[in-house]
């Protein structure tokens, strides 16, 4: 024990020592991304095993998340009253989506972007390609349908401490990077109960949503159940358990 404390103490110590963070700085970027794309790789591996999954399949094909979202209201019965919130709406595909398909006069629907682009870029997207000009998706006047407009670091804070709800929450993490994927999660956990639902719109990429999710399941010892997962486990949905 006491020797391979030493070694790793004077390993340290030499690196440091020594500038051979020279070396490695070319290669950080492509180093992490292979780490967590072999973490990814290694998680579905044990994740195979769910009644929804279609893996694998040839090339990504968006339009199919639809599916998998019409299997979670069919298997989850989320046609009732729920909080439907949603991190990252862009032009509201999956937002509109939701709202077109729940149509309690209970539920709401809580929708959260800059609508100004993204805060900073997203691999090979840059910070404006969701650059909406500040505006909200049109929902035809339904009146259950609330817009957050900011950066989430700013909008939901103030929001949460106004917040009340007995509904279950279905919370759609469409924020696509890891600083805003992770500063959500982490500030939802006073509000999250057993039963509500989590989708992921990018969990596929690995330093981003999927490095978010592993961060966050492993700080707060929450539990989920796997539910579906859709175009190579690129979204997924879970429930909390």
């Amino acid at each position: 024990m006491k020797t391979k404390l030493y070694f790793i103490r004077k390993t340290k110590a030499l690196f440091e020592r020594f500038k051979l963070h020279v070396l490695i700085r070319p290669f950080e970027s492509f180093l992490l991304n292979l780490v967590y794309l072999s973490k990814l790789s290694r998680w579905i591996s044990k994740n195979k095993s769910i009644e929804y999954n279609d893996f694998y399949c040839s090339k990504v094909d968006y339009p199919k998340r639809t599916k998998m979202y019409e299997w979670l209201i069919a298997k989850e019965g989320l046609d009732k009253p729920i909080d439907y919130l949603e991190f990252g709406v862009a032009e509201g595909t999956a937002y509109k989506w939701w709202v077109e398909h729940n149509k309690d006069s209970s539920t709401r629907f809580f929708g959260f972007d800059t609508f100004t682009g993204l805060p900073e870029d997203f691999g090979v997207l840059k910070k404006n390609d969701y650059d909406t000009g500040g505006n909200f998706p049109d929902v035809g006047g339904d009146t259950r349908c609330q817009f957050k407009a900011g950066l989430f670091q700013d909008s939901l804070p103030g929001f949460l401490k106004e917040y009340k709800s007995e509904n279950r929450k279905v919370i759609h993490m469409d924020a696509d990077l890891y600083s805003s994927t992770i500063f959500v999660l982490t500030q939802l956990v006073p509000f999250l109960n057993k039963g509500d639902i989590i989708i992921f719109d990018e969990f596929g990429v690995p330093m981003h949503e999927f490095r978010a999710f592993q961060d966050f399941f492993n700080s707060f010892y929450m539990k989920y159940e796997l539910l579906s997962a859709t175009n190579n486990y690129l979204q997924i949905a879970i429930k909390l358990v």
